[in-house]
C-alpha cells in the first residue's frame, strides 16, 4: 500500500534538525533524571495494590487511571513491570519501523518537530506512557491486517480500548483498509460489544476497584464542574467545553469531528482525480488516521503527535504536485522557533496559545492545500517523484 517518503533537500534538512531536536530533548531528560514518570505511576500503583492498599489514591499529584483488569495484569509482573514494559515498548517500536508506513509516520513526525518547533514526540517518549506505544501497536496492526486478515487489527483495537476506551475510535481507520460492507459493520459492532462487556464484567466482579477507578479517572480528567476539566488535553472538546460546559461541549466535539471528516472526504474525492493508485491509498490512510486522533475528546500530548505526523505525511503527498513550495515550511519553522525563544527568554508570554497553534497548524495547512488541490490544473513536482 505504501511507498517511501521522498524528500527534497528542504525535507532532508528538516528531518536532520527534527531528529537532533528529539534526541537532544531525550538526552537532556536523561541527564537531569526526568524520564518515564508515567511508568513510575504504574510501578507505584502496583506496589500499593500488592501491599493491600488502593492503587487509585493520589500518587504524588498523579493518579492511576486504568481499569481494574489492567491494574491486575500489571500487578502480575510486580517489580518486573518496568522491564516488561520496556521490552514491550522496544519490540513494538521496532515492529512499526519495519513497515514503510511506520517509517513514513516517524519521519513525518520528526520533520513536524522542526517545522512547528514542537517537542510533543520526544516528550511522549519521555513520559513512558503506554498510550504512545498503543498508538504504535494499533498503526502496525492496521498495516499488517491490510495485507492479511482483519483479526490482528480488530483484536488490537479491542485490547487497546480496554486500556483506554477512546482507542475504539481506531475502528474508523478500517475505512482506509477494507470496503465498508456488512462484514466491516458487523466486526465493528462486535468489537464495541466486547469492550462494553469487559467493563460490565469488571463492574460486576470487581465492583469496589471499578468504582475507585471511575472516581480516580473523574478526578484526574474532569476535576471541578466548571469548564472542560483539569487534564483533558487539547481536543476540540476542550475549546467547546470552555464556553458551553462539559455536556454541550462533548456534543459539539462530536458534531465538529463529523463535519470535519465529511469535509476531508470531499477533499479526498477531489484529490483522487489526478493521483496515482498508491497515492490515493496513502492519502486515505493518513486522512482516516487524523480523524481517529481528533475523535478522542481527551487528546493529549502522546496523542497529538500522531495528528501532526499524519498531517505532514499528507503535506508531502501534496508536495509531489506544485501546490506549495517546500521552502515556505522553513520560514514557518523559523517563525515558531523565534516565538519559542522569545517566550523562553521572557520577552513574550503566550500561555497555551503557541501550543494550540503547534497542534492545529499542520491540519490547517492540510485543509488549505486540499482546497487548493481540488481546483485542478495541478502539475507534478518531478523532484519528489
Amino acid at each position: 500500500m505504501a511507498e517511501q517518503l521522498k524528500l527534497d533537500w528542504v525535507g532532508r534538512i528538516s528531518l536532520f534538525f527534527g531528529a537532533i531536536m528529539a534526541v537532544g530533548y531525550l538526552l537532556n531528560g536523561l541527564l537531569v533524571g526526568h524520564l518515564f514518570w508515567d511508568m513510575q505511576v504504574y510501578v507505584d500503583a502496583v506496589k500499593i495494590r500488592n501491599n493491600g492498599g488502593s492503587a487509585y489514591e493520589d500518587l504524588g499529584g498523579l493518579k492511576f487511571v486504568y481499569a481494574p483488569v489492567v491494574l491486575r495484569i500489571f500487578s502480575i509482573f510486580d517489580s518486573w513491570l518496568p522491564i516488561v514494559l520496556g521490552i514491550s515498548y522496544f519490540s513494538i517500536t521496532v515492529a512499526l519501523l519495519t513497515r514503510v508506513e511506520g517509517r513514513v509516520l516517524v519521519t513525518s513526525t520528526l520533520i513536524s518537530s522542526f517545522w512547528f518547533f514542537d517537542f510533543s514526540f520526544p516528550i511522549s517518549i519521555q513520559t513512558g506512557n503506554v498510550t504512545l506505544f498503543l498508538h504504535f501497536a494499533l498503526i502496525y496492526s492496521a498495516i499488517v491486517s491490510h495485507q492479511n486478515s482483519r483479526f490482528v487489527f480488530l483484536f488490537m483495537v479491542a485490547l487497546a480500548s480496554v486500556v483506554k476506551p477512546y482507542f475504539i475510535s481506531y475502528l474508523f481507520l478500517g475505512v482506509a483498509i477494507w470496503p465498508i460492507d456488512r462484514r466491516f459493520v458487523f466486526h465493528s459492532i462486535f468489537v464495541v460489544s466486547i469492550v462494553f462487556l469487559s467493563f460490565a464484567l469488571q463492574k460486576i466482579f470487581l465492583s469496589d476497584e471499578f468504582d475507585q477507578w471511575l472516581s480516580s479517572l473523574s478526578a484526574q480528567a474532569l476535576g471541578e464542574r466548571a469548564g472542560p476539566g483539569r487534564d483533558v488535553g487539547r481536543a476540540p472538546y476542550f475549546f467547546f467545553s470552555l464556553v458551553f460546559g462539559k455536556g454541550l461541549g462533548l456534543l459539539l466535539h462530536i458534531a465538529s469531528i463529523a463535519f470535519g471528516a465529511l469535509f476531508l472526504a470531499l477533499i479526498y474525492k477531489r484529490s483522487c482525480k489526478v493521483m496515482t493508485v498508491s497515492e490515493r491509498k496513502m492519502l486515505l490512510f493518513w486522512f482516516a488516521l487524523v480523524v481517529c486522533i481528533l475523535m478522542n475528546p481527551r487528546m493529549k500530548i502522546y496523542d497529538w503527535w500522531v495528528l501532526q505526523g499524519g498531517c505532514v505525511a499528507i503535506i508531502f503527498i501534496y508536495l509531489k504536485y506544485r501546490v506549495l513550495n517546500s521552502y515556505y515550511m522553513i520560514f514557518i519553522g523559523s517563525s515558531f522557533c523565534l516565538v519559542w525563544i522569545l517566550e523562553k527568554t521572557g520577552y513574550i508570554s503566550s500561555g497555551k496559545v503557541i501550543e494550540i497553534i503547534q497542534i492545529y497548524f499542520p491540519l490547517l495547512i492540510v485543509l488549505l492545500l486540499g482546497l487548493y488541490f481540488s481546483r485542478g490544473d495541478i502539475k507534478r513536482n518531478m523532484e519528489l517523484i
